[in-house]
């Protein structure tokens, strides 16, 4: 009670109008604690399944058992879904559209419904990562808590990159990188007012999470051997090999999620999808669920994993089958998760964009090895999941401080930043945002680091349309037309049709020399003073192109259609207005 009480006191305290900074710096740790016990739960809940499936029904004894689960969780979590009426989005998508177009505000349910999804597709394993989950439901917890405080849109949009930052951090122990993620990822800019409030929920989710894990790590590695001056040549070529991966394993993506969406029914659709992922997990049962027991041997040098079906026993003998077996599990990975959550089941990409990385980084050292040239395993595997990082997120500094987190030191510094630069600067050539972004770019309603376009994005086009303008018709009188000057405050007026089509306007100035006549009243018709404007903006058009046409034409009131039907107008000086408004308010630190 005497907890409720004190979130109480904080909530009245922020009415009265106290230092909304304050507040803000007490929600974030509060985040920072929710998402690290979020990261918790659903990492043990997923854990149990997988304990019960492998050791008490038997999964690792018989391999054929891998091609039944995720089958049966796709078809678990479609009925869930379908029972809760209820659709989860993939974590990050949802998390720029509710910045972009929604205030701020996540749908209430997702503060569990995410968790229980995961259980299902994830538990019984669907080779996807946890952490689109997590940052769905840390995104909703901040959405609850901002809606609760009452915060500003500005706090709010913070609250979840601070969320987000949250969630990496608890998840990885690595709170430098969920730093990196909201500002590369999430997009949130780099101010006074946000990397306080971040540095704090990422502290405090790490601390949650080493509360309740202790230094039971997820990658426990050994501090990786320092890289030569002769072995950059490989790691350029490890960057721009990741690089290539990554348009690969986006671009596969959206062409299965193309795919899939011809299918009308959802029920084939996660079905269908469920007996593929089946068939690739049965192939490599390594990639079960996350596969963090792969990844980590994959690291440790334990290579076991590759053969666990006796289809590819054979590999052992083959050094070129075996080296092959890196890239087939790496791709079979990718092809999988793609297969997941395009089908609507609940996951995410880290953690595949982890395993494939490190595979590739296997793929190739060996490929060198055979080729005569020394290159340390576990090195190349660290440095190619960042380099896969850097290229599928647009995000190499997450991708050279997670690794730094992960190995406890920046012996491999340089091999990282090199790697993660030159795969970003490769699929930036093919992709301006990354493949989570792109719709919502495409759109054009994705908050960046621009703020003209993040300012054109936030303003509601319903709310700079004036409809305060007397409409006339093209068969009404001059008469007509001085009594609707009469009885209106604007000096345009708009002419429409009966089914209320734009067909053009009448300026008070053309009619001010002859509205005083009244033997022309009857007359002339409205249809011979009205003329169609040069410029004109259909309402669904995006406020950027708005904008463009208001600042090139210098028109000062620029009407709105609705596919022809007249709706209202846009002043200039209105627009200017609300667009400094929202300026300042961002502007502020």
């Amino acid at each position: 009670m005497r907890r409720i009480s004190y979130i109480r006191w904080l909530a009245s305290w922020r009415q009265k109008g106290r230092n909304n900074y304050y507040i803000l710096l007490v929600t974030s740790v509060l985040v920072g604690f929710l998402t690290g016990i979020a990261a918790v739960i659903l990492k043990n809940s997923v854990h149990f399944v997988h304990e019960i499936i492998r050791s008490d029904i038997g999964a690792d004894r018989h391999v054929g058992l891998y091609f039944v689960f995720p089958l049966l969780g796709m078809i678990l979590t479609y009925f869930y879904l379908r029972l809760a009426g209820i659709d989860i989005k993939p974590g990050i998508p949802n998390l720029l559209y509710s910045i972009s177009k929604n205030n701020g505000y996540i749908k209430p349910h997702n503060t569990y419904s995410s968790i229980l999804g995961a259980i299902l597709t994830v538990g019984f394993g669907a080779p996807t990562g946890l952490e689109s989950p997590n940052i769905t439901t840390g995104g909703a917890i901040g959405s609850e808590i901002a809606r609760y405080f009452k915060l500003p849109y500005r706090q709010r949009i913070l609250l979840l990159g601070i969320a987000s930052a949250g969630t990496i951090s608890a998840i990885f122990r690595a709170p430098l990188t969920g730093i990196a993620f909201a500002l590369e990822v999430i997009m949130v800019d780099l101010t006074s007012l946000s990397i306080i409030p971040i540095v704090l929920a990422s502290i405090t989710a790490s601390l949650t999470s080493f509360l309740f894990w202790g230094n039971n790590h997820l990658y426990p590695l050994t501090t990786p051997l320092s890289y030569e001056l002769g072995q950059i040549p490989y790691y350029l070529f490890v960057g721009l090999f990741t690089g290539v991966f990554a348009l690969f394993f986006s671009n596969s993506y959206k062409s299965i999620r193309r795919g899939l969406s011809k299918i009308h029914s959802h029920f084939v659709r996660m079905a269908l999808a469920g007996v593929l992922i089946s068939l690739l997990v049965f192939s490599f049962p390594a990639m079960f669920g996350e596969g963090y027991l792969a990844l980590n041997d994959a690291i440790r040098g334990d290579f076991e994993y590759l053969t666990k079906n006796d289809l590819f026993i054979n590999f052992k003998a083959d050094e070129l089958l075996f080296l092959t077996g890196f890239l087939m599990i790496a791709t079979f990975k990718a092809l999988a998760t793609n297969l997941t959550v395009a089908a609507g089941g609940v996951g995410g990409f880290f953690t595949p964009i982890l395993f494939a990385g490190a595979n590739i980084g296997l793929f190739l050292s060996h490929l060198a090895s055979y080729l005569g040239y020394k290159i340390n395993h576990q090195n190349s595997a660290l440095v190619s999941m960042a380099g896969l990082i850097a290229g599928m997120l647009h995000a190499p500094l997450t991708a050279v401080f997670f690794i730094a987190e992960l190995t406890g030191g920046f012996s491999l510094l340089v091999p990282l930043l090199i790697t993660s630069a030159v795969s970003y600067i490769f699929i930036k050539f093919f992709q301006e945002q990354n493949f989570f972004a792109e719709d919502l770019a495409k759109q054009k309603i994705l908050l960046t680091h621009h703020a003209d376009h993040n300012i054109l994005t936030i303003l509601n086009i319903q709310d700079l349309i004036e409809t305060n303008f007397v409409t006339v018709h093209p068969g009404d009188t001059l008469g007509d037309l001085v009594e609707a000057v009469k009885n209106s405050v604007r000096d345009l007026f708009p002419v429409v049709d009966e089914k209320g089509n734009f067909l053009g306007v009448v300026s008070l100035h053309r009619i001010r020399k002859i509205m005083f006549k009244p033997e022309l009243y009857d007359k002339i018709k409205v249809s011979d003073l009205m003329i169609f404007p040069t410029v004109f903006a259909d309402i669904r058009e995006h406020l950027e192109d708005i904008a463009e046409k208001i600042h090139n034409t210098r028109v000062y009131n620029l009407v709105i259609l609705d596919r022809g039907k007249y709706v209202g107008f846009i002043s200039r000086s209105n627009f200017f207005l609300r667009y400094r408004e929202l300026l300042r308010e961002f502007s502020a630190d």
